[in-house]
């Protein structure tokens, strides 16, 4: 059988306390990223631009267009996301003319490598 509780005192009532329900907070995904100025170049798979490497890095991978970027790994470390003009490249590789805050951006051909030229911008390099 089933029992009902039914005070007889008011008394009896104040002993129940409302449970409160925990709201939830939506989780807000901060990306962080630091802005320094680099001067950026390009290369491709050919003997002038890449030594004789081919699209072998230095990291192992396969340079890609689109994707590839050289860079000095004490300012850039090896698989840094870096947004140069709102598209994101993967540091991959590093060249004998890249030091210091200079990117080398890989295509697939040398014709690309003249169009592309010398640039300085800001970059985002996400932490």
């Amino acid at each position: 059988p089933i029992q009902i509780f039914r005070p007889s005192k008011p008394e009896e009532l104040e002993c129940v306390t409302p449970v409160k329900k925990k709201k939830k907070h939506k989780k807000v995904k901060i990306k962080k990223y630091k802005t320094i100025e680099c001067k950026l170049t390009a290369y491709c798979p050919c003997v002038q631009c890449s030594e004789g490497y081919g699209r072998h890095t230095s990291t192992g991978h396969l340079a890609t267009q689109g994707r590839t970027i050289a860079v000095d790994p004490h300012v850039i470390p090896y698989g840094s996301k870096v947004v140069i003009d709102g598209h994101t490249y993967t540091a991959e590789d590093c060249g004998g003319g890249v030091g210091g805050r200079h990117i080398d951006v890989y295509f697939n051909n040398h014709g690309s490598t003249d169009r592309f030229g010398v640039k300085y911008k800001k970059v985002k390099v996400m932490l």
